[in-house]
């Protein structure tokens, strides 16, 4: 009966890690992987025979070899977990990976082990991605919105005199002819800063007497 209620204890908790969508490893202080679930093994592009046995320099490349191997070391020394984040091309694609390593211990507090956790955060980094740059766009607007109604108070005052002076300057006046290009000059300088207001807001303005 004990071997029975051993055996279910130990069947059910490994179908609860095959079947997290993160990979799970166990290291011994001699960095040898003791355990891994399927994701971890198809992460490393290796199988659960390979990767058990083996350490850091066996499975990955000599640059993450080191750091994951410093990374198991400051666990063992430290006592404390150790978080990590890289980028990592895989099948002709960039992907994000975040590590987390705990310490385990026996009965007496001693660590005997790491216990790894590592997943794929790439969609969540892109939607933190595309969130930053929402509210760049935001603070831009808000400044173009800032901007354009200053510039469009200047340009009530700019149009105002200049159709104060187009109104008493004779059509056989030479200098109409420049007043003209200036006042159709500053009424497209004020169309843009309504669009610049329409951005701000979101929106365009329907403007009505």
């Amino acid at each position: 009966l004990a071997q029975q209620a051993l055996s279910q204890s130990e069947q059910k908790y490994r179908c609860l890690i095959e079947n997290l969508g993160q990979g799970i490893f166990l290291q011994d202080r001699q960095h040898r992987y003791l355990a891994a679930n399927a994701q971890f093994c198809k992460s490393v592009g290796r199988t659960e025979h390979e990767v058990l046995g083996a350490t850091e320099k066996d499975l990955f490349d000599t640059r993450r070899a080191t750091a994951y191997a410093q990374d198991v070391e400051t666990v063992f020394t430290q006592g404390q977990s150790v978080e990590s984040e890289e980028d990592v091309i895989e099948h002709g694609r960039r992907t994000h990976y975040r590590r987390v390593l705990t310490p385990v211990r026996d009965a007496n507090g001693e660590i005997t082990g790491v216990l790894g956790i590592c997943w794929d955060v790439t969609q969540q980094r892109q939607l933190e991605a595309h969130v930053h740059q929402a509210s760049k766009m935001d603070a831009i607007g808000q400044l173009a919105g800032g901007i354009a109604h200053d510039f469009n108070n200047l340009l009530t005052v700019i149009l105002g005199n200049l159709e104060l002076i187009l109104s008493t300057t004779p059509t056989s006046d030479r200098n109409r002819e420049l007043t003209l290009f200036a006042h159709q000059a500053a009424t497209r300088a004020a169309s843009l800063t309504q669009r610049l207001l329409g951005f701000s807001r979101r929106h365009q303005l329907d403007w009505v007497p």
